[in-house]
């Protein structure tokens, strides 16, 4: 066998083996998978590598770039001003009847013959505080 097909022979476990464990080699074992031409090259595995394979273990990465706004704080509340609107005058469909009551018994206008639960803007601004308050306790409709 030439030194090519061993090299690429090589080349081709570490691949299967970067698969395998995802994406990360450990330097010992990156070491003794090396050929004889790289043995000098292997053992000095510090620098940019190292700590990518360090990060990668402890999950420590980070995003450099600042976060984005992609809509305006201005266009964000005509949303919600406008899916209050369609919850309050179209409302929604809502199909299990034990559902429609849980809503009417929090103070939503239900329409059993349409089974359409129309939700004020009171109740959904209501949730909303109790969700900003408390992010541990879940949301309660009564």
């Amino acid at each position: 066998m030439t030194n090519l097909e061993t090299q690429g022979r090589n080349e081709r476990r570490r691949r299967r083996r970067r698969r395998n464990t995802g994406g990360h080699i450990a330097p010992e074992t990156a070491s003794s998978q090396t050929g004889a031409s790289s043995q000098t090259g292997a053992s000095s595995q510090t620098g940019a590598s190292s700590q990518i394979g360090a990060s990668r273990q402890t999950g420590a990465l980070r995003n450099p770039f600042p976060p984005m706004d992609l809509f305006s704080g201005d266009y964000i509340a005509s949303i919600h001003e406008q899916s209050l609107d369609v919850l309050e005058r179209l409302g929604m469909k809502i199909l299990l009847p034990e559902a429609r009551q849980l809503f009417k018994a929090s103070g939503a206008r239900v329409d059993e013959a349409e089974e359409m639960v129309h939700i004020g803007r009171e109740m959904v601004e209501a949730a909303l505080a109790s969700a900003r308050n408390s992010p541990s306790k879940p949301i309660s409709l009564n």
